[in-house]
């Protein structure tokens, strides 16, 4: 049976960790963001709830990752996978949990911001900020870290509960001793909560103690 992507993507980042001795997995400082981009939630509570057809042409994620070429623009029935933003305390989890039986789809992806705070530019480096896990198969994953890789993810609309959107450009280095070094080009996302299901969601929770 397939494990969930969340469980198999935190077991994959702890294993790394641990193996190559990762220092900076947990994230120890805060983020730059821009201030003039930062997009406020609605005050006023009034607009209308997304019909059926917004929800599904609103959920989307698509990057070039090495030669592959990853987008999906999520259904509502979830055939294709699901897309969820988590905000949890300070952390902000963007996570795609892929068809295994697509050609050009991942298994899995997650870009986690560590101290999130809105709108503005996180950055990749030595997983300080921010940090990505790709899954491409069971035998095939990449992470950012403090060797071989860099980049950003730039958050540039969220308004909790409801929408996030952004886009990102990163490298990654493979999970093994070889470290491949792969690009990850032309990344969006976005997540706009379905009311009609659990494909695309955005999520605020409270951590538990």
């Amino acid at each position: 049976m397939k494990q969930p992507f969340l469980f198999r993507i935190f077991s994959a980042a702890a294993f790394i960790c641990t193996t190559l001795s990762f220092t900076y997995c947990n994230g120890t400082s805060g983020n730059t963001p821009d201030k003039d981009s930062i997009t406020s939630a609605s005050a006023s509570g009034n607009e209308p709830a997304p019909q059926k057809s917004a929800s599904k042409g609103a959920c989307r994620i698509a990057a070039k990752i090495g030669d592959r070429v990853l987008d999906q623009q999520l259904p509502l029935d979830c055939s294709a996978g699901t897309l969820t933003a988590q905000h949890i305390g300070e952390q902000m989890h963007i996570l795609y949990d892929g068809d295994e039986g697509q050609p050009n789809d991942v298994d899995g992806f997650q870009i986690r911001i560590h101290k999130f705070n809105g709108p503005g530019t996180y950055a990749f480096t030595n997983n300080e900020n921010a940090m990505a896990l790709i899954s491409v198969s069971a035998t095939e994953s990449y992470l950012t870290g403090p060797l071989k890789t860099d980049g950003t993810v730039t958050i540039d609309e969220y308004k909790p509960g409801r929408i996030i959107k952004g886009h990102f450009s990163f490298s990654v280095a493979s999970n093994d001793p070889v470290q491949k070094v792969v690009q990850v080009k032309e990344g969006v996302f976005s997540v706009e909560t379905d009311d009609d299901g659990s494909c695309c969601q955005v999520q605020e929770a409270t951590p538990q103690p």
